[in-house]
């Protein structure tokens, strides 16, 4: 029987994703990057308050999109 070394761990996942986020997210991961619900990531996207980009049945976000966004509006960002 095979045994890993390393186990998932859920909360050292967050918290690299907090600090080395990845340049293409999902609205699950953007949530956690973000600190706010993924079923406001969805709703933001899809009233466009939060760029996003569809690949084939997939939402993503790219993290330079969201960047420039952010410092487009400024103080009038509400997430």
């Amino acid at each position: 029987m095979l045994k890993y070394s390393t186990t998932f761990n859920a909360e050292d996942r967050n918290e690299e994703l907090r600090q080395n986020p990845p340049q293409i997210m999902n609205a699950k991961e953007l949530s956690v990057y973000l600190g706010i619900s993924e079923r406001k990531i969805r709703s933001d996207a899809a009233t466009g308050l939060l760029p996003s980009v569809r690949l084939g049945g997939r939402v993503v976000f790219r993290l330079s999109d969201l960047n420039k966004a952010l410092e487009k509006n400024g103080k009038g960002v509400s997430l």
